[in-house]
């Protein structure tokens, strides 16, 4: 069916479906053409709007549950939306004000802090084989490294192995060159330092030999703390799950890393403010997209329905699909034998593939009861073979914020710290819960803060939501105690600091403040002196409209599937040799996981919102 056909019969009817950044993004530039005559709607599954952008407030100060970072300032649309409406200047504290984290105390399980003279060299390694990882596609990487960094990319395909490899060469090298290298240095010296809030206690070399504590294992300890941090900054559940040779495709913007003052919510209520009253509405989940294969003509009704939870059918020529590749995943055919944490369900039916329009409602009461998932299949008929392939491919992966309020002595102030934790360890004797151990830092949101940050990612992320928040809190109250960190900061001085930890621990009946968030709230009282624990965490991972928070290139994938993941269907190839007059751009599809270069951030997602839309245009003469 030709735009042309189409415009003599009616107005285009164009249904967004997801009113986060990427779908206000689509629809406020199809708004924002002054010939364009669309037909629009907003379809938004929960009451509010942001999608995986949720600015919230925690004991007084301003914080991101989700998106974060605007990933460059020069040249970023994002940083101007921001600049435009006023949002770059609070009236309360916010998270990152000041920017990245002060530099780490790294500790080590126990309480002992890694001399930084074993934590820089390791640091520095990391940070220059991600960088040799980045560039090795432009092949600028014999300008950069060696022929070892070769050998490595020719040996694997994934960026853990990568990682790996090039670690045990740097360990080997310390070896071979032991008298003159880091391990010579510290033949007679320290490793590590014990903090006991009187004195630094000296570990020797006798002493680490006996202990947990040798040089190559916290050499590997420091490693770790970095590619925990890896896996928050690109979702995947390991670095083995990372495709190598796509991870130089991954693009930011030049120019300084920024969080914004009022929210980055402030960025799509600006947004919003461009869209006509009532054009987003609220509360439509969308169980069923029915689009066609078959020749159709403009006097019929428009090709694609779509079936929503409410029992609501909305018609339209063409959706601008922005769901998570986690919702893709889980209910799509796409899904089966899936091995991502947010792709855990299984599908529980599908439906005939029908070229006939039909009024159709599920069959299936509940598919979303509380946290738990049936998924049934979305698209009818289902998406074409390349799609799903695509769809299957690419990686998402679970990543959350769990924010702490820890409460100092007057004058304290709190520091960033970082975990090695033991490789080995008996989970009915220690007070660490599995699920922690590879929440490698805690840090203050800004320096001035009593709230402390930690991420957690994939199964532990998963595991972490499936809690109390009482037993969240508690978690983190022993990590800090196990890590010695509360000689100071939290009971400075009186009494046993790890004895005053342990008895941080939630009380019934304690107050519940609904509107700093979490409401759990621990109490440990020595000479008067009260120190107090509170939370507030994200659940993206078990919320069923994202099922997890954004993706990356899986190893195996390519930068290839995430351009056919944003061909709408159907696609003309489909039908090249057909004499069927198929409506063209049924489903297109936006969000962060369709932009080749600026995947998992809020640049892909407004990009690809901008794109669709264009296409649209286009598509009916209207972009000039």
């Amino acid at each position: 069916m030709a735009y042309d056909e189409t415009r003599k019969c009616r107005k285009p009817r164009v249904a967004v479906v997801g009113a986060g950044l990427a779908g206000l993004s689509a629809a406020s530039r199809l708004k924002s053409i002054k010939d364009a005559d669309f037909e629009l709607i907003v379809l938004e599954g929960s009451h509010r709007i942001g999608g995986r952008i949720c600015t919230s407030e925690f004991a007084g100060e301003r914080v991101e549950l989700g998106a974060t970072w605007i990933h460059g300032i020069e040249g970023s649309p994002l940083y101007e939306i921001a600049e435009q409406s006023g949002a770059l200047k609070g009236d309360m504290p916010w998270e990152c004000m000041d920017g990245f984290p002060a530099r780490p105390i790294v500790k080590v399980e126990g309480g002992y802090i890694v001399d930084q003279a074993i934590v820089e060299p390791v640091e520095k390694l990391y940070k220059r084989l991600i960088r040799e990882a980045q560039i090795q596609q432009e092949n600028q990487l014999k300008e950069a490294s060696t022929d070892r960094a070769y050998d490595a990319f020719a040996r694997t395909s994934n960026l853990g192995s990568y990682l790996k490899m090039r670690l045990n060469d740097f360990l080997s090298e310390q070896e071979k060159t032991s008298e003159k290298g880091l391990l010579g240095s510290y033949a007679n010296g320290s490793l590590v330092k014990k903090a006991n809030g009187v004195t630094d206690e000296v570990l020797l070399p006798a002493e680490s030999s006996n202990s947990d504590w040798s040089l190559r294992s916290l050499l590997e300890g420091v490693f770790s703390v970095h590619e925990n941090s890896e896996r928050s900054e690109t979702a995947a559940e390991s670095l083995y799950d990372l495709d190598l040779p796509s991870f130089g495709e991954y693009w930011e913007f030049p120019g300084k890393q920024i969080t914004i003052a009022k929210g980055f919510s402030s960025v799509i209520h600006s947004l919003a403010s461009f869209l006509p009253p009532g054009t987003i509405q609220f509360g439509k989940i969308v169980e069923t997209i029915r689009w066609s294969n078959c020749s159709q003509n403009c006097r019929g009704p428009p090709p694609v329905q779509l079936h929503c939870r409410d029992g609501s059918i909305i018609e339209a020529d063409h959706v601008i699909l922005t769901v998570s590749l986690g919702v893709l995943k889980s209910r799509t055919t796409a899904s089966k034998g899936h091995s991502d944490a947010s792709a855990e369900a299984t599908m529980i039916s599908h439906f005939n593939n029908s070229c006939n329009i039909q009024n159709f409602r599920s069959n299936v009461d509940n598919p979303i009861e509380g946290n738990h998932v049936t998924h049934v299949e979305l698209f009818q008929p289902h998406l074409p073979p390349w799609k799903l392939d695509a769809i299957n491919r690419l990686g998402f992966g679970v990543v959350d914020k769990v924010f702490t309020l820890v409460e100092l002595p007057p004058g304290d102030s709190h520091s960033h710290m970082q975990f090695i934790y033991k490789s080995t360890f008996n989970q009915e004797e220690s007070t660490i819960p599995s699920w922690m151990r590879k929440t490698s830092s805690l840090y203050p949101i800004h320096s001035n803060s009593h709230v402390l940050l930690a991420w957690f990612v994939g199964k532990e992320a998963l595991q972490m939501e499936a809690l109390s928040d009482d037993k969240i809190a508690k978690a983190i109250v022993s990590t800090l105690s196990e890590f010695g960190y509360c000689q100071k900061s939290i009971h400075s001085g009186y009494g046993s600091p790890r004895e005053a930890c342990k008895q941080l621990a939630p009380k019934n009946g304690d107050d519940k403040d609904h509107a700093n968030g979490t409401g759990v709230k621990m109490t440990s009282k020595s000479n008067g002196y009260y120190a107090h624990c509170r939370i507030k965490h994200s659940k993206w991972g078990t919320d069923p409209l994202f099922l997890g928070s954004y993706s990356y290139i899986a190893s195996g994938s390519s930068g290839v599937d995430v351009d056919v993941l944003a061909e709408p269907v159907p696609r003309k190839i489909d039908h090249k040799n057909s004499e069927q007059n198929v409506p063209a751009l049924q489903i297109l599809f936006a969000g962060e996981a369709t932009h080749r270069y600026h995947y998992s951030t809020t640049h892909g997602a407004y990009f690809s919102g901008l794109r669709e839309a264009d296409r649209l245009l286009s598509y009916y003469g209207w972009l000039t």
